[in-house]
């Protein structure tokens, strides 16, 4: 995945300075920005597969400790969160304008909300019974129709799906200044250190079970011939195209990773 991505910027970085230097034909310069945009889709579309298949990687290692749980199977669960959630931060440099992933009916905000307000999903410090998962009366189900009707619908953190949902799920709350949460595998395990283990397990099975669906839904509106690749190579000027690409990967840089992840923690000194 890291490959992939170097080679995006790459491709687009000297696309750039070729457009600036270059002395060749009009046609010549139109075929060249057509080779890119056509090789750009086939690079996002082989991101997806790649972060589909880590991410089975993950529900793989869910439902393996979920049949059986131990220490050993929650940190083989962490290791592929981790495994997966790295590069899927990859693709990032794939949003911000309008495409499969954050359209009006991307799933982006059920696969990557964050921060989240963990309450809202199971106990945390001085509230053992918070959460969906310690409320069976109210929610006596827990099925992806629920996650979704819920997700984000008191507030912009309560956040109840995706993967830092699910991070919370395998880390518990972070209340260390030196490293991450530190849940324990007996959460999952009948009588033992938290209420409701077969819904946390269920939770959790359920959780990534919906990320994989989006994660599909993503990588199948990138296959060749889909309407938006299509749209992209086929449907606008290679100039509308290009610039398309150009403005998703300064809106990430700058407003998302610099503001939002940046520079809102700083000033804020939010933890």
């Amino acid at each position: 995945m890291t490959n992939k991505l170097f080679t995006l910027l790459l491709m687009l970085s000297s696309f750039g300075l070729w457009v600036a230097c270059s002395d060749n034909k009009e046609d010549d310069l139109e075929a060249q920005k057509k080779e890119a945009i056509e090789h750009y889709t086939i690079l996002v579309k082989a991101s997806y597969d790649d972060i589909y298949q880590v991410t089975l990687e993950l529900k793989q290692a869910i439902d393996a400790f979920v049949a059986n749980p131990t220490e050993a199977g929650l940190e083989a669960c962490k290791t592929a969160w981790l495994n997966a959630r790295n590069p899927y931060g990859q693709t990032e440099a794939y949003r911000f304008y309008g495409g499969p992933i954050d359209d009006a009916d991307g799933p982006e905000g059920l696969m990557n909300a964050w921060p989240i307000d963990e309450n809202f999903i199971d106990y945390v410090v001085g509230q053992p019974n918070a959460g969906l998962i310690n409320d069976a009366s109210t929610h006596p189900q827990i099925n992806k129709d629920v996650l979704i009707a819920l997700h984000e619908l008191f507030s912009e953190v309560s956040i109840v799906t995706g993967w830092h949902a699910i991070e919370f799920l395998l880390w518990g709350q972070d209340l260390s200044t030196t490293g991450p949460g530190n849940r324990p595998y007996t959460d999952y395990v009948a009588g033992g250190t938290a209420a409701n283990h077969a819904r946390r397990a269920q939770y959790l099975q359920v959780t990534i079970d919906l990320l994989l669906e989006h994660m599909n839904q993503v990588r199948e509106e990138w296959k060749t011939g889909a309407p938006f690749p299509e749209e992209l190579i086929n449907g606008k000027t290679t100039g509308e195209a290009l610039g398309l690409l150009f403005f998703g990967l300064r809106e990430f840089s700058v407003t998302e990773v610099a503001g939002e992840r940046m520079f809102v923690a700083i000033d804020t000194k939010d933890k």
